[in-house]
């Protein structure tokens, strides 16, 4: 996985589903972000790249604008990307560095329901 500047095109996309955002993980190309040196924004984008391959990259795309879609019938976009089980879950593991050498297969999906489902 690449580290590399956030472009236009996909600030662009990515605005329109979460907002102002500061880094962005795409599968098989790389994690893109304004912040390179931030170790959290980094491993923020490190735990989705995994939750992305052991989702094999296209079900975890299609399941995370699922997930949008059905909880922004009841969210604000911004409350409706936050509330989605991958976005739960680096959120609350973003700071633990060491998270993914200890993380199971698969942990996205104690985040699915629950107070912020």
């Amino acid at each position: 996985m690449k580290i590399r500047p956030i472009n236009g095109f996909i600030r662009s996309v990515a605005v329109f589903i979460a907002g102002r955002i500061s880094g962005i993980s795409l599968c098989p190309f790389g994690i893109y972000t304004d912040f390179p040196d931030d170790p959290v924004i980094v491993n923020h984008e490190k735990i989705h790249w995994r939750q992305q391959v052991e989702m094999l990259v296209i079900p975890f795309y299609l399941w995370y604008i699922t997930e949008y879609l059905i909880k922004r019938l009841t969210r604000n976009k911004g409350d409706a990307y936050r509330a989605i089980s991958f976005e739960r879950e680096a959120y609350t593991r973003q700071d633990a560095m060491d998270y993914l050498q200890t993380r199971k297969p698969y942990s996205w999906t104690r985040y699915i329901s629950g107070p912020s489902a």
